[in-house]
């Protein structure tokens, strides 16, 4: 399946959804569901669809609707038809090997799934855990009697922490590189 495709099943479901629920959805809000800003197979044109959207619908409003519905759609299909429910967990992993909006939709802002695909996240939080660790390895070191074991342990906490925040970073600048040579 790929991102078209998987978007296609996804939206249609959700509309369905939506019908359902007597909440339907415009045609622009089912275009936005489309939305990746480097992949036109299924949004030929990002910019001018978010001014679109941004123009004539509230974004906080529109993302709480939509997880509703995806979750809703969700459920739906996990208790009447399996199958289905099975070709949507892999419509969304399809989505989040790439930088597509429905994924975020999914989740909604803070999930793990954001968390899984956002290297700038894993960037700050891999990095401040190393700054706590390197702060109190400071303050460890001005307490006489303390256990070798315990600045040893500390010190391979900070190297693996700062390993692991360069590694995030170098994935970040990577994907960075590699969506500036798509656009």
């Amino acid at each position: 399946m790929n991102a078209k495709e998987a978007k296609d099943f996804l939206v249609q479901h959700t509309a369905e959804q939506a019908a359902l629920e007597n909440a339907p959805l415009s045609e622009l809000e089912k275009r936005m569901m489309y939305f990746a800003e480097n992949d036109p197979a299924s949004c030929s044109n990002p910019i001018e669809l978010n001014d679109e959207f941004e123009a004539q619908c509230d974004t906080p409003e529109y993302e709480s609707k939509i997880k509703q519905l995806l979750h809703h759609a969700y459920k739906r299909l996990k208790t009447e038809e399996s199958e289905k429910a099975r070709n949507w967990d892999d419509a969304m992993r399809t989505l989040y090997d790439g930088d597509h909006y429905l994924p975020v939709l999914w989740g909604a802002r803070g999930s793990n799934e954001n968390w899984k695909r956002d290297p700038g996240s894993k960037v700050i939080t891999c990095g401040t855990m190393a700054f706590i660790v390197f702060s109190l390895m400071v303050a460890l070191i001005n307490i006489p009697h303390i256990p070798s074991w315990i600045l040893a342990a500390s010190g391979m906490l900070l190297f693996f922490l700062c390993i692991l925040t360069m590694f995030f970073l170098a994935q970040q600048g990577y994907r960075a590189l590699r969506r500036r040579k798509s656009g």
